[in-house]
């Protein structure tokens, strides 16, 4: 039953049901018992759940959430008439709306007009490894990806340099970790209350960028072996420990450049096409921000789950490089993702027009404002990665 429920999600889907389902499930459930007229209905349908079928056309808002929870419980009373397991997470995207989850309290099992059923908005930890420096890469230089995360129904905490010692102790489902020191950003300590974090069955993303900064996340167990830097984690292949860019003389490898900020790369989907890089038209993403100055990731040997699921394109060589890792944890941890950049997400390469800190000093295209719409590609991978590393 709860694998049957979860199904959609393992595509990165919204869970939605639409207007064909509906009039199905009330034709097979007089034939089929619960659990089978939900799995026939997954089997054979685009199972889709809208707004629409709760006669709302508006974005719910938080002080709806309560309303939209009693018209889901009573849609499934009313559809499925089944009890669900106890301790599932059923997981729903409401178009225009917000992302939540709904649970069933431990120890208790679904019945029609009970109480025991819960919404809660998904907690991200989107966190700096720097303490707050105006001319430096800090959390405010991210609020484009807060905003989109938020509008994207989860609830999140940004901010610069926190201790993460106690992280694996905190009530948030998933952590976007934007690896912006110079090597010292996190302790030891904190690297590994953050594989417990991870290994505890929790999202986690990490992103740094050329060289050596944000080396400081190499020794979290798991994802930090992903990156590889200067002068920690080394690349084991010899061929990509020599410089890139030769634009900025200052910065060594790696430094994969994939276009100036401002501009657009076009990437490539490594393998069978993962969940995080489709589209909601069910086409492949295309297009990321481009970087000058790219870091370097690969899957880790020792993690038989993890494969690159990306590349780039260097516009100095015309080589391949990697661009993104996927962790799929299988049981022993929760989901990671490992970024070459964080250039992906920064609102400068969103926008160049919302500025970089003085020290950077590579001329800025401004391809992201002439055709903004090819922006949408960074901002459905954004979606899918934090449905993605929530579903898990």
């Amino acid at each position: 039953m709860s694998q049957a429920v979860r199904c959609p999600w393992d595509g990165v889907e919204p869970f939605r049901l639409d207007r064909a389902a509906v009039d199905e499930a009330f034709a097979v459930r007089a034939v089929l018992d619960a659990a089978e007229s939900i799995l026939h209905l997954l089997q054979n349908h685009r199972v889709e759940l809208g707004l629409a079928e709760f006669g709302t056309d508006r974005d719910v808002g938080l002080a709806g959430v309560a309303g939209v929870e009693r018209l889901v419980r009573q849609f499934f009373a009313t559809v499925f008439h089944v009890a669900l397991d106890a301790g599932l997470e059923l997981l729903f995207e409401f178009k225009k709306a917000f992302f939540i989850a709904l649970s069933v309290h431990d120890g208790d099992q679904y019945a029609p007009g009970s109480d025991n059923i819960r919404v809660t908005m998904k907690k991200i930890l989107l966190q700096t490894t720097i303490p707050y420096t105006a001319d430096d890469w800090n959390i405010t230089r991210f609020s484009m990806l807060r905003a989109h995360l938020r509008d994207g129904g989860f609830d999140v905490t940004s901010r610069d340099k926190e201790d993460l010692s106690r992280i694996d102790q905190s009530d948030f489902d998933q952590m976007w970790l934007i690896a912006v020191d110079t090597g010292s950003g996190l302790s030891a300590k904190e690297c590994e209350a953050i594989a417990r974090f991870n290994k505890g069955g929790r999202g986690l993303l990490v992103a740094r960028d050329h060289q050596d900064l944000g080396s400081s996340v190499c020794t979290i167990d798991g994802i930090g072996t992903a990156h590889h830097f200067h002068s920690r984690n080394l690349d084991p292949d010899t061929a990509h420990r020599t410089r890139d860019d030769q634009q900025a003389r200052d910065i060594d490898w790696p430094n994969f450049h994939s276009g100036q900020n401002g501009e657009y790369q076009r990437i490539r989907a490594a393998g069978d096409r993962h969940p995080l890089l489709a589209r909601e038209d069910g086409s492949t993403i295309e297009w990321f921000p481009a970087h000058p100055h790219e870091g370097d990731v690969s899957a880790p040997p020792s993690d038989h789950s993890a494969r690159v699921i990306a590349t780039g394109t260097s516009k100095t060589t015309g080589h391949a490089f990697n661009l993104i890792v996927a962790l799929e944890g299988n049981g022993k941890r929760g989901p990671g993702v490992a970024e070459s950049s964080f250039h992906h997400f920064c609102d400068y390469n969103w926008d160049p027009r919302a500025g970089a800190p003085s020290f950077v000093t590579d001329p800025a295209g401004d391809e992201v404002v002439r055709d903004p719409k090819r922006l949408g590609d960074i901002k459905r991978y954004v979606r899918n990665a934090a449905r993605w590393l929530a579903a898990k």
